[in-house]
């Protein structure tokens, strides 16, 4: 007995049932079973293609509507969801189901953390054979973008200490050392390139300089930016200005010598005034 076509939501049969018809046996049962098809939603990493838990997905029907569906947690426990929503894990997702032939999109609403969020949704179609269908959706990792400029000309400014503290005044341990390790301290000398940091958990920071460079004066000011995976790159920038400097060129005795030559003339300009008004009156 083989299987022509099967109910929508079900996987077709690929073996034919046998039935024997024999004289010990005049009625034999045969029994054909069909199981729900399988999409198996890989939530992964574009780096190295891995899975990434973390990230807020929903699956919507051929009109980017929501829907109901049934699915299979992490711990291949089955759950019945009014509305296909779901955490992923390091493990892939198995919805089961779906309609053969229909078109589905798979939408994130929260990217994983130090991850940008992914704005195009995944359309794919079930299989119409049934078999299982491999559904794939990749995060990039979010990136910093410190430049530290000069306000003579807008151009990086190297010989600046900067660090990059939380709200609560604690500088940041995440940055990257020579070795890729994000265990080390964000705190750096600018140079003549900007500075980047890869993957930083979303978050409220703040960027500080501790030391100016040579010739420049120190920025007071704390610069904060936020995290939190909208945008591919955040770019944040601080700018110095240059330090204004008096020539030192008079002794305190020239200086006062200086004052008295000049309150002299003065003096002098104001008696010929005077002199000058009382002939005009005479």
């Amino acid at each position: 007995i083989t299987e022509i076509s099967s109910p929508g939501t079900y996987s077709s049969l690929k073996t034919p049932a046998t039935a024997t018809i024999s004289s010990n046996n005049m009625t034999p049962t045969v029994v054909l079973t069909n199981s729900l098809t399988e999409t198996v939603i890989s939530k992964v990493n574009a780096v190295n293609s891995k899975e990434l838990s973390g990230a807020k997905l929903e699956l919507l029907n051929n009109k980017k509507q929501k829907m109901s569906c049934i699915i299979f947690d992490e711990n291949d426990n089955k759950k019945a969801l009014e509305e296909c929503t779901w955490t992923s894990t390091n493990k892939p997702t198995k919805i089961v189901g779906l309609t053969k032939g229909s078109k589905y999109f798979l939408k994130e609403t929260i990217a994983p953390d130090g991850y940008v969020l992914n704005q195009d949704m995944v359309e794919f179609t079930v299989k119409d054979d049934g078999t299982v269908t491999q559904v794939k959706m990749e995060n990039a990792l979010n990136k910093v973008k410190i430049s530290k400029l000069s306000a003579v000309n807008k151009k990086e400014l190297p010989g600046a200490t900067l660090e990059i503290q939380d709200e609560e005044g604690n500088i940041v341990e995440y940055c990257t050392d020579s070795d890729g390790n994000k265990n080390k301290e964000c705190k750096w000398v600018s140079t003549k390139e900007p500075y980047e940091i890869e993957g930083m958990p979303n978050g409220v920071y703040y960027l500080i300089e501790t030391n100016a460079p040579e010739g420049y004066v120190l920025y007071s000011e704390k610069v904060k930016f936020i995290v939190d995976g909208s945008t591919a790159t955040v770019d944040v920038e601080m700018t110095n200005e240059l330090e204004v400097e008096v020539p030192d060129t008079l002794s305190a005795k020239s200086a006062l010598l200086m004052a008295v030559a000049m309150f002299d003339i003065a003096l002098g300009i104001g008696i010929i005034t005077y002199v000058k008004k009382n002939k005009i009156e005479e």
